[in-house]
């Protein structure tokens, strides 16, 4: 298996480790806010339905600038978008960070699957497939403790160690991913390219005078 798969594996757990948040939007809402049923789960389905065009928008910007910064990109924005509602001051705030988060929280999926189709042998890709759902299982596991151990003190520390963790995976991927090629140059649709030079006039043979009889 290529390294590179190894370090994706390696990244995707450690960002598993912190995904537990979510589950408790809606615990936060109502304790901290003071929202109502209706208005938390509401926002929490607002989270879902954005993303839904996460995944295809990460499909784009990875052809269109590289899937190493498509990756670094979505784990930076998840974090900033966790940190915001850690530290929102009102339901409002946390409305507006849970749709972020759901417009970015499907960015690291089809550049991460691409580079494993890219890297690894066609026989191979079964497997290394499996290895990433194993990764993010094992990651799951150990979230499921840490969430444990953190709900006790205050529900806004689920939040922190998540968005810590997609910092640390945005760093790890940048690191040791390399760097994407260069991305070709579009044609402006509006402009046509020049005209190759044409050859001066082409001069005809001049026929010899017919002699006359």
């Amino acid at each position: 298996m290529p390294r590179t798969v190894w370090w994706l594996l390696l990244a995707r757990a450690i960002n598993r480790l912190g995904a537990f948040s979510l589950g408790f939007l809606t615990v936060l809402m109502t304790t901290d806010f003071g929202a109502d049923p209706a208005t938390a789960g509401l926002i929490t389905a607002a989270f879902g339905v954005a993303t839904i065009p996460s995944r295809l928008v990460g499909g784009v910007l990875a052809d269109r600038f590289g899937r190493r910064r498509t990756i670094v990109t979505g784990l930076t924005a998840c974090a900033v978008a966790q940190a915001g509602i850690a530290f929102a001051g009102t339901v409002a705030l946390v409305a507006v960070f849970a749709v972020l988060l759901g417009l970015v929280f499907e960015l690291y999926e089809p550049p991460s699957q691409a580079i494993i189709a890219d890297t690894v042998r066609p026989a191979r890709q079964a497997q290394a497939y499996s290895l990433f759902n194993t990764a993010m299982a094992v990651g799951g596991l150990g979230a499921g403790l840490i969430a444990a151990a953190l709900g006790r003190w205050d529900l806004r520390w689920l939040f922190i160690v998540d968005a810590v963790t997609c910092l640390a995976c945005a760093t790890l991927i940048r690191t040791v991913l390399p760097k994407d090629p260069p991305t070709p140059r579009r044609l402006d649709p509006t402009t046509t390219p020049a005209a190759p030079p044409s050859p001066g006039p082409a001069t005809a043979p001049i026929a010899p005078p017919t002699p006359r009889p």
